[in-house]
């Protein structure tokens, strides 16, 4: 079984400095300030793709089967406390990649609930490590924006089908109180700043099937640049060669568009501090209590 892992510390919490002067990014490519951040240019290992990038209509019928949450596997049980005992699992949620399901048990006579999710998809064990990681450091930040993770790993009798494992909320799909949401993220991002002042992340990130790996850098243009860089290439990979004038438009934001947004934040003696950044955050990535 693989984890569950160490979560990553974010409690040495700095505070970024406050933004000064007119954000007004030079229009030319500015020779030295490259020459400086040698990260923002540098060329990303396309290889850990693979297959996670296929689009969507060249994986066949692959269809997660539903045994795979019929049943709780001894390494799931592991995780739970001792003593626990189990009254049920049932089907719960859905997803695109996995099978969901809530675990009910009781212990010492105290009914307790899990969340469990599966899959035998390869990239399960990407998604579920990233998933784990990510729930654990933004629980530690601010306890209670999400569901508290327990563990990952892999099935004991099916090594191929990997899981999360997190205390069950009772959620509902609706839209979030606009008086609510924002202080909960103004306040994980408060929280959060990276003990290291990188940015990036320690473990790779899972993007739905696609293993996301971009090393760190101490530059947010530079983070940024090669992040977006390695999902066009994802994007190649599943819908093959860019047209000239898609081509055009890519360069056009590398050269000039992510510069003119991002560069001032870190020049004319300005900074900005790395914090937890949760990305995709729409309706269907959200759920009220």
């Amino acid at each position: 079984m693989e984890g569950p892992s160490e979560p990553l510390s974010h409690r040495d919490l700095r505070k970024a400095h406050p933004t000064k002067g007119p954000l007004i990014a030079p229009m030319d490519s500015n020779r030295a300030y490259f020459q400086k951040n040698r990260n923002l240019v540098a060329k990303e290992d396309f290889t850990a793709l693979g297959d996670g990038s296929s689009a969507w209509w060249t994986m066949g019928a692959h269809e997660i089967p539903q045994d795979i949450i019929e049943t709780i596997d001894d390494n799931v049980l592991a995780l739970l406390p001792e003593g626990t005992e189990i009254i049920s699992i049932d089907p719960h949620g859905n997803s695109n990649w996995t099978r969901s399901a809530e675990i009910q048990t009781e212990l010492e006579g105290e009914p307790r609930s899990y969340f469990i999710k599966a899959t035998n998809f390869r990239s399960g064990r990407v998604m579920y490590h990233s998933e784990y990681e990510s729930l654990k450091a933004m629980y530690e930040a601010v306890p209670g924006i999400c569901p508290e993770p327990i563990g990952w790993g892999c099935y004991a009798s099916e090594p191929l089908v990997f899981f999360l494992l997190c205390h069950f909320v009772e959620i509902f799909s609706e839209p979030a109180d606009p008086q609510l949401l924002p202080p909960l993220l103004a306040r994980l991002h408060q929280r959060s700043i990276a003990p290291d002042g990188m940015y990036g992340w320690e473990v790779v990130i899972g993007g739905g099937r696609i293993p996301v790996v971009v090393d760190k850098s101490d530059s947010w243009e530079g983070f940024f640049t090669r992040y977006v860089r390695y999902m066009f290439r994802a994007e190649e990979i599943a819908q093959g060669p860019r047209t000239p004038e898609l081509d055009r438009l890519v360069n056009l934001l590398f050269s000039k568009i992510i510069p003119r947004l991002l560069r001032p934040l870190e020049t004319g003696g300005r900074s900005i501090a790395p914090t937890l950044l949760h990305t995709n955050l729409w309706d269907g990535n959200l759920g009220v209590k």
